[in-house]
């Protein structure tokens, strides 16, 4: 169990995107700040509901290039929403060619309007170097005026800028902000960032039952990594009474969503534990899987 405890200690929090729009909990995990995603259709009919009837016509049709031609008029009028969608078929490709340099270009339209998706998602770009020189400076501002609107994927990304010291002086107080702020909206990995500094002291006192709780909230929206994070708090009774039961549980429904992390902890767990606590822990990871990870803690 010691190897299980070493590994885990050494784990640091990532870049990773915070997309609470995707269906079932099933958040978006890639190792990049990251666009939110959803699609164009989508938001051509519920971002714009007051456009005229043959653009919704033809998004209902699945004509997306008919829709796009009823897009000009209201881009041209310099509608702030028009450009955005605009901005995001050029960086998508859907509809139209892909193309980062036009998506910047539409993007910043939207932003300077105050559009905060646009702002959040030109820093995206900045700091990818999408269409752009890459500029975590440049980036890490786009991020904050969006994050001043309470856009919750902005408050995340500017919470990593601040943890990483990318485009920003390194400020773990400034980083555990972001992260809460976000944390509060229901951002699942802000609030498995914020249970990692908590667990680790970080710019805040140490406390494992405040990471604990946060742990599960992430848990709970299908995180893996922060049920792994949790499993191996059952492991070492920190914040939880002990519980190779639970532990096993948590870290196995980690692995189901392939995290090799979670399969290698989960196969370490078993040697601690007798065959009946083995099927209570995989009986009990059924249960939680067919309820969607809710009330399983």
């Amino acid at each position: 169990m010691a190897a299980f405890i070493r590994i885990h200690c050494l784990q640091q929090l990532q870049l990773l995107s915070c997309n609470t729009f995707i269906a079932e909990n099933k958040l978006l995990r890639i190792n990049k700040l990251a666009l939110p995603i959803v699609c164009t259709a989508l938001w051509l009919t519920i971002v714009l509901p007051a456009l005229a009837t043959p653009l919704k016509d033809a998004v209902a049709s699945k004509d997306y290039a008919t829709a796009a031609k009823h897009t000009r008029p209201f881009v041209e009028k310099g509608d702030v929403e028009a450009q955005y969608i605009i901005g995001k078929m050029y960086y998508s490709g859907q509809v139209v060619a892909q193309n980062y340099a036009e998506a910047v270009k539409w993007y910043k339209l939207a932003a300077a309007q105050g559009n905060a998706q646009a702002q959040n998602n030109l820093g995206v770009m900045y700091h990818s170097g999408q269409g752009v020189t890459q500029n975590d400076a440049e980036s890490a501002k786009w991020f904050m005026l969006a994050a001043v609107q309470g856009y919750v994927q902005a408050q995340y990304n500017l919470g990593i800028m601040y943890h990483s010291g990318q485009g920003v002086a390194q400020n773990y107080a400034e980083s555990a902000k972001w992260f809460k702020l976000a944390s509060a909206q229901g951002c699942a990995q802000a609030q498995y960032s914020v249970g990692v500094m908590y667990r680790d002291g970080q710019s805040m006192a140490k406390n494992d039952n405040e990471a604990v709780k946060l742990f599960q909230l992430a848990a709970a929206q299908g995180f893996a990594q922060a049920q792994l994070s949790l499993g191996a708090m059952y492991v070492l009774g920190h914040g939880v009474p002990q519980s190779f039961i639970k532990a096993y549980m948590w870290s196995n429904l980690a692995a189901t969503q392939n995290n090799d992390k979670a399969i290698e902890i989960r196969d370490n767990i078993i040697s601690d534990m007798t065959p009946a606590e083995i099927s209570k822990a995989q009986q009990l990871s059924s249960v939680c899987l067919a309820h969607h990870y809710k009330g399983c803690d």
